[in-house]
């Protein structure tokens, strides 16, 4: 028989809020949009995910010290915290084939020699490919591409190097996906992603349903105030003594 712990005092909910189910409640929320949005925030390098996570990799150092103190207190989101981490690592491995395969693709090889040529180049108003990709060597060139490709990115804004290429040819880099044997891939990945983002929303019901009963039984509001700004609404003059 497992021994009973005492109930969760404020200062714990204090640190609980501002370390963890803040900023768990934050990261879930926003992988759930890139996801229903076809953004992976999939990186070639290092290969993986840019903003779709671990929930232990969604918080800081101090937010995962206290997950293993939540953990053992709310037990039964053990569970739902490891099918969330085993979605991310199906997706993780679905994501990576497919970057994998479009970047060794005939089809993007086809597109990036017409892409790249001269006369293309001198459509876009660049001199040389260099221009494009930087210090970037020319083997990556392709996962470059495939990384935006898989992302479902949309016009790059004008900083980025690659913007002139990728703007004028995307619709063409991402019809790789609307033709087999991508298409079947892509479909797949978008399946796997679409569990996890519903998934997550399951998940941030949980999360904030608990969030809501430890404020109100520990007298806790969501985010602490900011003491100083409620000195100087008490003291108008301070902040002019600061």
């Amino acid at each position: 028989m497992e021994p009973q712990l005492p109930p969760v005092g404020p200062r714990i909910v204090r640190a609980w809020f501002d370390t963890l189910l803040n900023p768990l409640i934050a990261a879930l929320e926003s992988e759930a949009q890139l996801l229903a949005q076809r953004n992976f925030t999939w990186r070639f390098r290092p290969a993986g995910f840019e903003r779709v996570r671990t929930v232990s990799q969604h918080l800081d150092s101090l937010g995962g010290a206290n997950l293993i103190q939540f953990r053992a207190v709310y037990r039964d989101f053990n569970a739902l915290f490891r099918d969330h981490d085993e979605q991310v690592e199906r997706l993780r491995i679905s994501l990576s084939g497919l970057h994998a395969a479009v970047a060794r693709s005939e089809s993007l090889a086809e597109l990036m020699k017409d892409a790249l040529s001269q006369e293309s180049l001198r459509e876009i108003g660049v001199h040389s490919v260099a221009d494009l990709f930087g210090a970037y060597p020319v083997e990556d060139r392709a996962m470059i591409l495939a990384q935006y490709i898989v992302n479902q990115t949309g016009l790059l804004q004008s900083h980025y190097a690659t913007g002139k290429l990728w703007n004028r040819r995307r619709d063409e880099f991402l019809h790789i996906l609307d033709v087999p044997p991508f298409s079947r891939e892509y479909a797949s990945t978008v399946q796997i992603a679409d569990k996890l983002s519903i998934f997550d929303g399951e998940l941030l019901d949980r999360l904030n349903d608990l969030r809501l009963s430890l404020s109100l039984s520990s007298d806790q509001p969501f985010v602490a105030p900011d003491v100083d700004a409620q000195q100087r609404w008490r003291d108008p003059a301070r902040s002019l003594r600061l």
